[in-house]
């Protein structure tokens, strides 16, 4: 029904295929490491990056000349991206004078760079939404957890909070879709897989080490009932950890991958998933409604609220990868397996919400 336009400025990520009414335009593209932001093309300079970042967004805006620009993060975080963003909006906002201007963020959404400066925070989100955006996306089941909840100080937010529900990628097999739903009825389906993820973390292969233990361990107790370990080790992990875990896993139950582009399809015929709670991952776990277990990096901002609050409604279990034992993590397993799969009501519709909700947008 629109004309979409899909901006990217990071690492190209593997994953299903866009609809083909949607047009990619990927920047220069950037990425986040331990020195600060640096372009992914070792040898261009980051200042050469983003002028020609801007000179891309500008002349595709002029071209596109948008009804309603969706920003993705910002200024809940992003802030690296700021002048790029701000400048962008200006554009856009000169080409249409009508322009619909959205902030898009998750049920977290607060950066990394937050538990450092919260009064920052707060003073960059208020002023910043109120001054330049029409209205604020929020990709979350308000029944599981609000914007006031976080932030004492949101009512200072002038324009509209909408929330949409949370954005889950769909199961399109109505084979894969029964046998999900099948299993919240069934907890005794044929023995299979469970999979362990890392998502796009470079530490993920700690985790990943803490699983193979504890499924060795299972294994030697005669507890794995025929079934195997799927790990994928994540797209950001280097050749030499990798290689440790390939070594680890060779003999055994175990099948081990760097990263799959149809996750979905793997998750609603698992088991069980153990994985780091990023907000895609989750939102996989929930719409497969398969058993989970998380294990939220401390160094995130949002694994842990989210991880804490789906425990709360008693449909995962929670670890800390730093500290929990190969002993206690098998019998976690052993015990999460023989459960039946969880049974919510959580809204998952955020995407065609939002479709819907762009509809009723009236030009300014």
């Amino acid at each position: 029904r629109h004309a979409i336009w899909f901006v990217v400025g990071g690492r190209h990520v593997p994953g299903p295929p866009l609809d083909p009414s949607v047009q990619r335009v990927q920047l220069p593209a950037i990425h986040r490491t331990a020195e600060g932001v640096r372009p992914i093309d070792p040898a261009r300079s980051l200042a050469s990056v983003f002028g020609d970042r801007r000179v891309t967004l500008e002349r595709l805006i002029q071209k596109v000349q948008p009804h309603a620009l969706i920003v993705e993060h910002f200024p809940f975080s992003k802030w690296l991206l700021r002048d790029e963003l701000l400048e962008a909006i200006r554009v856009a906002r000169q080409v249409t004078p009508s322009l619909h201007v959205i902030s898009s963020v998750r049920d977290f959404p607060a950066g990394n760079e937050a538990a450092s400066t919260p009064e920052q925070l707060q003073d960059k989100v208020v002023s910043t939404l109120n001054q330049y955006f029409d209205h604020l996306l929020v990709h979350a089941d308000a029944q599981v957890v609000t914007l006031d909840s976080q932030f004492p100080w949101i009512h200072e937010i002038k324009v509209p909070i909408h929330y949409t529900g949370y954005v889950a990628e769909k199961l399109q097999a109505p084979s894969a879709r029964r046998q999900a739903n099948d299993g919240v009825q069934n907890s005794t389906l044929p023995p299979g897989r469970v999979i362990v993820s890392s998502g796009g973390l470079h530490d993920g292969t700690r985790l990943a080490t803490r699983c193979i233990a504890a499924w060795k361990l299972l294994d030697s107790r005669g507890k794995i009932d025929g079934r195997v370990m799927e790990i994928f080790a994540g797209l950001s992990v280097e050749d030499a950890p990798y290689a440790t875990l390939e070594k680890a896993t060779q003999a055994g139950p175990f099948r081990l991958h760097r990263f799959s582009d149809d996750f979905l399809k793997a998750m609603s015929s698992a088991e069980l998933s153990i994985s780091q709670g990023g907000y895609n991952t989750t939102m996989n776990l929930l719409e497969t409604r398969t058993r989970g277990i998380l294990a939220p990096n401390r160094r995130t901002h949002d694994q842990v609220p989210r991880a804490q609050r789906l425990t709360e409604l008693q449909i995962v279990d929670v670890i800390d990868p730093q500290t929990e034992s190969a002993a206690g993590l098998a019998d976690l397993i052993h015990a999460r397996l023989s459960r039946p799969r969880s049974v919510h009501n959580i809204a998952l519709d955020g995407a065609e919400r939002t479709l819907e909700w762009i509809d009723q947008l009236e030009p300014r």
